[in-house]
């Protein structure tokens, strides 16, 4: 197998990471470098021959080895699940209904001793707290503040939010530019001040294909929070996915953060597992809690 007739650039982004085509006789795949996460991502794979498997999994080693990086992670099929478990990867979480007809279970294999995790104790304190709290609905703001889809005009602000709230941050969105590159499938919703200040963002990162979105991108400032801006913002988001017949939606959250996570709780998501030490975020690698839910 020759690597660098199998592979092609596509898309790259200043230095935080590249796309890469793989194209072999027995795999295609589209995978994500991310040089700042220090992880590969596949994004999608076709397994084309009984070969395609190992393949694939050779290929991702050896390009981890190349770019130095200590994880790669996947949202596999469940049905083709024992497929990555026999080369190596750990099952971490899953999501319900990601491919329409079938859930994804999110695959892990790791590098370099990153998984070894450093706050199960703590995770597993706030699982636990969170686990008592009941479902709410979430839809009022304080009197004076707004709610509304993010158009390129506001992206500024968003960015510079994003710089007040993260010393780290798993993609550029400190650069308003990024953002405004990300609009064709990303829907940014925000809350407005009484003193028409932006206070708080999150987004919907949206899969038209298989009709699921993440939900992230959740930023608050610190003089706005325990408002419940954030559970408006996901109510609202939620609403918008619905009306265009998304049906699963999920998120990846700290899981150090008592407050995302119980937002989530509060909002009828189902956790259902934590992927160690997964992107940099708030200045270190962390690890990160799944919830999912069917709309």
């Amino acid at each position: 197998m020759s690597y660098s007739s199998a592979v092609t650039n596509k898309f790259p982004y200043e230095d935080w990471g590249f796309t890469k085509n793989l194209h072999l006789d027995t795999v295609q795949a589209t995978i994500d470098v991310s040089l700042y996460n220090q992880r590969l991502s596949i994004l999608s794979y076709d397994l084309l021959s009984s070969r395609g498997i190992d393949d694939l999994s050779h290929l991702l080693d050896i390009m981890a080895v190349e770019y130095n990086l200590s994880k790669i992670w996947g949202k596999i099929p469940r049905r083709e699940i024992d497929l990555f478990l026999d080369q190596g990867f750990t099952a971490e979480a899953w999501i319900g209904q990601y491919f329409i007809n079938d859930d994804a279970v999110v695959c892990s294999k790791f590098f370099q001793n990153r998984d070894i995790s450093r706050s199960i104790p703590i995770n597993k304190k706030i699982l636990q707290e969170v686990a008592a709290i009941p479902t709410a609905d979430c839809s009022s703001l304080p009197r004076g503040y707004y709610f509304k889809i993010a158009q390129p005009s506001d992206l500024t602000a968003v960015s510079s939010l994003f710089k007040q709230v993260f010393t780290t941050y798993p993609y550029p969105v400190f650069d308003d530019n990024y953002l405004r590159s990300s609009l064709n499938h990303v829907i940014y919703g925000l809350v407005y001040s009484d003193k028409n200040r932006l206070a708080a963002v999150a987004s919907a990162e949206t899969n038209p294909h298989y009709k699921n979105a993440e939900m992230t991108d959740f930023a608050t400032l610190p003089e706005e929070r325990g408002k419940g801006l954030a559970s408006v913002i996901l109510q609202e988001l939620e609403l918008i996915l619905k009306n265009q017949n998304y049906h699963s939606v999920y998120t990846i959250a700290r899981s150090t953060s008592h407050g995302m996570n119980t937002v989530f709780q509060r909002a009828d998501y189902n956790y259902s597992g934590t992927l160690i030490n997964n992107c940099n975020i708030a200045g270190g690698f962390e690890d990160m809690n799944v919830w999912c839910k069917l709309l």
